[in-house]
């Protein structure tokens, strides 16, 4: 539980940088903490249609950005997100072995290369 936690802080953490990093650091550190907290929130508590993403540009909206900056922000976070996943999984066919990917069954050791490849990503 503890090393769940501390995952979940470390990702936190990374979007809160990278919302930062996004808005050309006219965002505060707490700034950037309160939006990223309030996106994960709207997130988790609204329907997938609705999801968290339309809400963030109210959020960064609050937080003293312009409307369409806003939009900018949140469009390049989901864009990078989508990015991570179009890059991510042809690596996964390369690095691992597509019938060891798909495998049922086996033991769960430290030498397999798909956990080596989870815990990385």
């Amino acid at each position: 539980m503890v090393i769940a936690i501390l995952l979940m802080l470390c990702r936190d953490l990374g979007y809160i940088i990278r919302i930062r990093i996004l808005t050309d650091k006219k965002l505060s550190w707490l700034q950037s903490l309160k939006v990223i907290m309030l996106w994960e929130f709207t997130s988790a508590i609204t329907p997938s249609a609705i999801g968290g993403t339309s809400l963030a540009i109210i959020f960064v909206n609050k937080e003293g950005l312009s409307v369409g900056r806003s939009s900018a922000v949140v469009m390049a976070t989901s864009f990078l997100d989508e990015l991570y996943f179009i890059i991510m999984f042809p690596l996964l066919f390369i690095l691992i072995n597509p019938e060891r990917l798909f495998e049922i069954g086996g033991g769960l050791n430290i030498y397999n290369e798909f956990l080596i490849f989870a815990i990385v990503g």
